[in-house]
């Protein structure tokens, strides 16, 4: 019975390795070569809690050479993923003067009781810039006005201007505004659409302004989310089916294929920046997913910098996972990032200071 039991431990401790090491490679292989990796990357903070405690068991016992070994190279990658070198890079400002940079995907819960909650959470943040996701700013060709929803206008109105459309005003407008009270150096709003497994939707907006003297550009970013088309939740919908749930499941496979083909188009159009530039917005990928660290690299993520305590941003209720970021090019040095602890929305707003040397 002893044996059995031991052998039986012994192979749980395995596949929590193996597990482990598959959510960790997840950042590194593209969804097309194993998109499930991504999912099992959701999970990876759990499952490195569990390797480091069972780490702990298989030192204390020592009788397997080559698992301890293998342990002891996961509590290695463990602390090279969650304590990165990257906090070694924070600064403070000096004399500079401080550039405050807010983002926030505003699907609002509350309605009304929603929108003063969280105007009154962006007022306390005092940002310079907002970029905004799911909600809408656009024009009235007759008469020619702007038109804005409840959100949009509420932060309109409190003094922030957004930028305005570039293209002609017979345009639709957009879901990702931006949002300043500096001044704007191009008179318009670029956004891009991507053309994804044959479907077309806007992922990505570009503003200009002035601050400091200093020309800057702010791309805001909101790339595919699950269930955009309203198909049933895999993990929630009618699992009793497992037609239902498989289908589901390979509805995920496709949304985790468009999201990488988003962020390698927006990768492109990013390297073809002259400019200090921001990038924040809802990326629906964690830090530990190939999409955010595809955008990543080459780029400072301020909360991996700055921030401090778990930094989840959704559910706002429970906010388990980090998916809302804010990335800045080389120029910039990085003071300090924080979520704020506001449940208006779905998301919790991700806010930065930072500044030009």
């Amino acid at each position: 019975m002893r044996r059995y039991v031991s052998g039986l431990l012994l192979a749980v401790d395995i596949g929590l390795l193996l597990l482990f090491a598959a959510a960790y490679a997840a950042r590194y292989v593209h969804p097309k070569h194993g998109w499930w990796l991504q999912v099992l990357a959701v999970g990876l903070p759990v499952l490195s809690m569990f390797v480091v405690v069972a780490s702990a068991v298989v030192l204390a016992f020592r009788r397997h050479p080559a698992l301890l070994l293998a342990h002891l190279l996961a509590v290695v990658l463990v602390v090279v993923r969650f304590f990165p070198t990257e906090r070694l890079l924070r600064s403070s400002a000096g004399d500079r003067p401080v550039l405050r940079v807010l983002t926030n995907n505003v699907k609002l819960r509350e309605g009304r009781r929603g929108e003063a909650s969280l105007l009154k959470a962006f007022q306390e943040a005092h940002p310079d810039i907002i970029g905004l996701q799911e909600t809408y700013t656009g024009y009235s060709a007759d008469p020619p006005i702007m038109i804005m929803s409840p959100q949009a206008r509420l932060v309109a109105e409190a003094g922030w201007e957004p930028a305005r459309w570039m293209s002609d005003p017979t345009e639709d407008g957009t879901r990702l505004p931006v949002f300043s009270k500096l001044d704007w150096v191009e008179p318009g709003l670029r956004s891009w659409s991507i053309d994804s497994s044959g479907e077309r939707r806007q992922v990505l907006t570009r503003a200009v302004l002035r601050w400091e003297g200093q020309a800057v550009a702010i791309y805001n970013v909101h790339l595919r989310s699950f269930n955009p088309d309203g198909h049933s939740n895999a993990l929630t919908g009618e699992i009793g089916r497992l037609s239902t749930l498989f289908a589901n499941m390979l509805s995920y496979g496709k949304d985790f294929l468009i999201r990488a083909d988003e962020a390698s188009q927006i990768r492109e159009i990013l390297s073809q920046e002259e400019l200090p530039y921001i990038i924040c917005g809802d990326f629906n990928s964690t830090p530990h997913q190939w999409v955010y660290w595809h955008l990543r690299r080459g780029h400072q993520d301020v909360f991996e910098v700055a921030g401090s305590g778990w930094g989840g941003t959704y559910h706002s209720v429970v906010p388990l996972v980090r998916i809302d970021h804010m990335l800045v090019s080389p120029h910039w040095r990085i003071l300090d990032a924080r979520i704020l602890r506001s449940t208006a929305s779905d998301h919790r707003p991700l806010v930065a200071k930072i500044s030009l040397p």
